[in-house]
């Protein structure tokens, strides 16, 4: 029975990227929905080190680092030595990647909506309270 849960939460997850991939190529974006992750992380709380990002998002140091370079490549993103440890950087969001959210944002909150076609509020603050309660229980 509990891998029943698991295999709804796993799939209703996978079906979800799925879609919002095809809608960022839809719309001509050349990203993957792993690096809008990380533009969104960056547009909400601003310049962060790698590590911050690594653990805000809930991905590994390495792909964190993977999603980074192909985003600078792409111009979305700046990195800049930390001036306190040159060892580390400081991640920002470039002029291309705050007007890419911006022109994004609009088809994002659509794409939502569309997610909870048929749901309530109640259902929504209901899935809310049961996914976290989930999470901490592993905490």
């Amino acid at each position: 029975m509990d891998l029943y849960y698991a295999l709804l939460i796993e799939r209703s997850w996978k079906k979800l990227k799925h879609e919002l991939q095809k809608e960022l190529y839809r719309l001509g974006y050349d990203i993957t929905v792993d690096q809008w992750v990380i533009i969104y992380e960056l547009y909400t709380k601003g310049t962060l080190s790698q590590i911050d990002l690594a653990t805000n998002t809930y991905k590994d140091a390495p792909t964190v680092t993977r999603i980074i370079d192909l985003l600078l490549n792409k111009g979305y993103v700046e990195k800049v030595p930390c001036p306190v440890d040159r060892r580390k950087f400081r991640i920002s969001l470039s002029q291309k990647g705050r007007e890419m959210v911006g022109d994004f944002h609009p088809h994002l909150m659509a794409f939502r909506r569309k997610g909870w076609t048929n749901l309530s509020e109640e259902d929504f603050y209901t899935l809310q309270r049961l996914m976290n309660q989930i999470f901490d229980n592993f905490e």
